[in-house]
């Protein structure tokens, strides 16, 4: 039982080291595929990270904030309540889907709206501003 909590424990330590303080580089395109910019998400907390995206000179800044997403159903349907994938995310030491927004801001007033999921290091986004629409490629 103790061995079990530790483990636990130990999951949840590993992975906000893995999210907390990372910065993650992200190469924004458009829905075309073509290079629009470049940005990094720096995580202030497994839920929290603080955007900033060049695109076309300018910067964007703010604040990204997100919630888990409860895949329980989802992994539990695919590979039964019994399987190892399931218990592995039951008890915590999984790899979690979080998805949030964030309204970016450019010095000239400008806005750039965000819906950001990440899994790890890794993710992607939709971003849109007032003229354009760009994908983005979140690699760690």
């Amino acid at each position: 039982m103790f061995k079990k909590y530790l483990l636990k424990v130990g999951g949840l330590i590993l992975l906000g080291m893995l999210l907390t303080g990372c910065d993650h580089e992200v190469a924004l395109l458009t829905p075309e595929g073509v290079a629009a910019g470049s940005g990094r998400l720096s995580f202030t907390d497994s839920n929290t990270a603080h955007a900033s995206f060049v695109i076309a000179g300018k910067n964007y800044q703010g604040t990204w904030v997100a919630q888990k997403v409860d895949e329980s159903r989802a992994i539990a349907a695919h590979y039964g309540f019994a399987s190892r994938k399931y218990q592995s995310y039951a008890t915590g030491n999984g790899s979690y889907l979080k998805k949030g927004e964030a309204i970016l801001l450019s010095e000239q007033g400008e806005t750039l709206k965000c819906e950001i999921s990440v899994r790890a290091a890794a993710g992607r986004a939709r971003c849109v501003s007032a003229a354009e629409t760009f994908d983005l490629v979140i690699k760690g």
